[in-house]
């Protein structure tokens, strides 16, 4: 091989290492604080009292672990919108927002029946406004 095309391989080649080195520092540059904003909440307890009528009382407590403001828009209890059931009592958790590492206690009121009984294991999940789901399973007493 002449030694004029070696020349020209070592410039096309450390030209294109250059390259993709800006490249990737642009890149880096760009997708690197994304990742640093994240929404994750934790259920820190959960629990289950009856009321003096009978009616499960489940009272949680949340804790926003993420990097940004989490507001709760929805719950699903077994799949199914609690505003669309009629034996969910009371609920005080839609629409508050947990700022980072704040706690929030939220209580739902179950009437007990045919649906809420003794004994039943069934799955809660709050939904954000960004649309993270964040499922627990509970066990009434």
């Amino acid at each position: 091989m002449d030694k004029k095309w070696i020349i020209l391989i070592v410039i096309g080649l450390t030209a294109a290492v250059v390259i993709g080195l800006i490249l990737y520092a642009y890149w880096n540059a760009e997708l690197g604080p994304i990742p640093m904003r994240f929404e994750r909440l934790r259920y820190t307890s959960c629990h289950v009292d009856l009321s003096p009528s009978g009616d499960f009382i489940v009272k949680l407590t949340l804790n926003n672990t993420g990097t940004v403001n989490s507001t709760l828009s929805e719950i699903l209890l077994n799949g199914t919108l609690w505003s669309e059931r009629d034996d969910v009592i009371y609920e005080n958790i839609i629409g508050t927002t947990l700022a980072p590492s704040q706690l929030e206690n939220g209580v739902l009121i179950l009437s007990r029946g045919d649906t809420w009984t003794d004994g039943l294991t069934f799955e809660i999940t709050i939904i954000t406004e960004a649309g993270y789901e964040y499922p627990k399973t509970i066990t009434l007493p």
